[in-house]
């Protein structure tokens, strides 16, 4: 039988079996190309023919069956004026006036939806077929439901194919169609995973407006109101009874059957409902019999994706979005489709940046890699690679702080370099210098408490004006050299070894005191001691305070046994004298002089000695407080 159509006619749809690349969907024309996914190319390669026929016959001839829903069927047809490929949705049965009014109705909303995101409608059949149809174009692709079953189902070549921003993108661009609808006062009433199909080349439809509600023409009530069957697996069916919708994904107005309280914020819950299910790969409402999924939708107070599906490494701000699109009040619901749309679009921006930037953060890791591989070997750019090597890690980092980028900061900064770089052994050098001079300001100090010991001289008496003035000339000498260091900061090693002679030489001529084996000896090794720790020395600065030590009392001693100057000691019946070239020793004066010599050398000892130990203590806490601060900053497992 054949339906008269202007200009042509329809062919009556024949009964075909669906083959396996079928896809039966409710009230659709959605064809699927292949089983498999797309690897680029076209699924059914073809050429354009601009001689189409008009000969008269049927304009469109039905091929096969593409799926079939309580109201009509969708075949595949060929347009014969045209020369391509339509959907043909034809309605089932005998029509009666309210299911024909819905019918055309459906037909209407969704021609006058003109949006890339819509499938567009051709034609539509006269008042006076007897079955009425409407032509659109034939789309291809899967739907959502099909890519988020075989993703659960853990298909590789699924998840290569539909990764979790292009689903993402998807999602955006469908939000953005039902915008376009609310704008013109359409509810689609009826989102789910079914109803959203994505094509080979980006493509994104939304599909099934039969249960569409119109601001300007109010739903025409269906003449049966059986109840919802719930199946036993897989998804549940759009209400055509007095719930309109789908359970698990309709809004909880539209659960309570308030049909006056559905807004276009009822729209906004079916879709957080699907960016639940995209996001974590679980429904929002898992397919239970009606009573229960009515219930949990009526009761769910805030849809997290991330509670549900903790491995999925779900992103904060699409967990906060999507509870803020299935809130159950509409009025703390998210505003509208296109706030929902560019929630997405700006994360997934993001995501390009951030990509983007790990990118370029893996190429300069790589530079890092390849300086310190350089610094690691020697050689004359070692330093100059490790710096290199440094600069390259701080870029990475800037760009993003990843574990891998953090890593190898933490072995950078943990790690103890067996030699300084130049720049940074200059910079300790100047350190140095700067100690030195605080150092000789603490040494004019001391002297001026050794010089306080010349008053014990004039008490003992002086038996050798020459020697004692000669000795006080040395000591002006050294304090006046040692106050121009100070004053001038000229610490460098020249100046240190002239005031290191001067000083050694004060304490050997203390010899001529008590002789060069008692207490010259105990000053020598104060003073050593007090210039090691207070010029930082090094292995041939710490020589040379030894050798000078040693020479303090032991040329005395030589000069002594060659003749050269008097012996200082007698030895007579197992007793020694010692017989003082500059003072007498009267008994109470030469007890307390040894007495006051004793007590400063201790002095001397705790203050100069003492106080630069407590120095390199506290930058050994300062330096290991630092570095507990470090690590915390970085991984468990880095420095460990």
């Amino acid at each position: 039988m054949q339906d008269d159509v202007p200009g042509g006619t329809l062919s009556s749809a024949k009964t075909l079996k669906r083959g396996d690349d079928g896809v039966a969907t409710a009230d659709t024309m959605l064809e699927r190309s292949s089983p498999g996914v797309w690897h680029g190319g076209t699924s059914e390669p073809s050429t354009v023919d601009p001689t189409p026929s008009f000969d008269g016959g049927d304009r469109y001839v039905s091929r096969r069956l593409l799926g079939q829903g309580g109201m009509g069927e969708v075949t595949l047809s060929g347009d014969q004026w045209l020369g391509r490929d339509v959907a043909v949705k034809t309605m089932r049965g005998e029509p009666r006036g309210d299911d024909r009014a819905r019918f055309l109705r459906e037909a209407c909303i969704q021609g006058q939806l003109e949006h890339p995101s819509v499938v567009p409608v051709y034609d539509l059949s006269p008042p006076s077929v007897a079955s009425p149809f409407f032509t659109m174009k034939r789309v291809q692709g899967y739907t959502l439901r099909e890519v988020l079953d075989r993703l659960r189902a853990g298909s590789a070549s699924m998840a290569q194919a539909f990764p979790r921003g292009r689903l993402l993108a998807a999602l955006s661009q469908a939000s953005l169609a039902i915008a376009f609808a609310h704008a013109r006062g359409v509810i689609h009433r009826d989102l789910k995973p079914d109803n959203i199909m994505l094509g080979e080349f980006g493509e994104v439809y939304v599909l099934d407006w039969g249960v569409a509600k119109t601001s300007a023409v109010d739903d025409v009530a269906p003449d049966s109101r059986r109840p919802l069957d719930t199946p036993a697996q897989g998804t549940v069916p759009t209400a055509q009874g007095s719930l309109v919708g789908t359970p698990g994904y309709m809004s909880p107005e539209q659960a309570r059957g308030e049909g006056h309280a559905v807004t276009a914020r009822s729209d906004v819950y079916s879709m957080g409902a699907i960016l639940f299910e995209v996001l974590s790969l679980e429904p929002l409402h898992k397919v239970a019999p009606l009573p229960s999924m009515l219930l949990a939708t009526l009761s769910l107070q805030e849809g997290r994706p991330a509670a549900r599906a903790q491995d999925k490494d779900i992103p904060p701000e699409l967990d906060d979005l999507t509870a803020r699109a299935t809130a159950l009040d509409p009025e703390a619901r998210l505003g509208s489709m296109r706030d929902l749309a560019d929630a997405i679009t700006a994360h997934l921006d993001g995501e390009r940046d951030v990509e983007r930037r790990r990118e370029l953060a893996g190429v300069h890791l790589e530079a890092v890699q390849r300086a310190l591989a350089i610094a690691v070997g020697g050689g004359p750019d070692a330093d100059k690679s490790r710096a290199e090597g440094l600069r390259e890690l701080g870029r990475a980092l800037a760009l993003d702080p990843s574990q891998r980028a953090v890593e190898m900061l933490g072995r950078a900064i943990l790690e103890t370099p067996e030699e300084l770089p130049p720049a940074a052994e200059a910079e300790l050098k100047e350190v140095e210098l700067r100690d030195r001079a605080k150092s000789a300001r603490r040494a004019v100090l001391v002297y001026a408490l050794w010089g306080s010991l010349a008053l014990f001289v004039l008490l003992l008496g002086v038996k050798s004006w020459a020697w004692t003035i000669m000795t006080d000339v040395f000591v002006l000498a050294v304090v006046a050299h040692t106050w121009w260091m100070a004053r001038s900061g000229n610490t460098g090693p020249k100046h240190m070894r002239w005031n290191m002679i001067l000083n050694f030489t004060i304490v050997g001529m203390l010899s001529s005191f008590v002789g060069p084996l008692f207490i010259v000896p105990q000053i020598a090794v104060v003073t050593a001691a007090s210039f090691m720790v207070g010029v930082r020395a090094n292995y041939r600065t710490r020589a040379l305070l030894t050798g000078l030590a040693i020479a303090s009392f032991s040329v005395p001693l030589l000069l002594e046994w060659l003749g050269f100057v008097p012996r200082s000691y007698a030895f007579e019946d197992g007793v020694i004298k010692i017989l003082p070239r500059i003072t007498a020793f009267p008994p109470v004066y030469t007890e307390i002089a040894l007495l006051v010599v004793a007590i400063t050398s201790a002095q001397i000892t705790t203050f100069m000695v003492g106080r630069s130990a407590a120095a390199m203590v506290e930058a050994e806490r300062k330096n290991l407080a630092q570095a507990y601060r470090l690590r915390q900053l970085l991984p468990a497992d880095v420095g460990r």
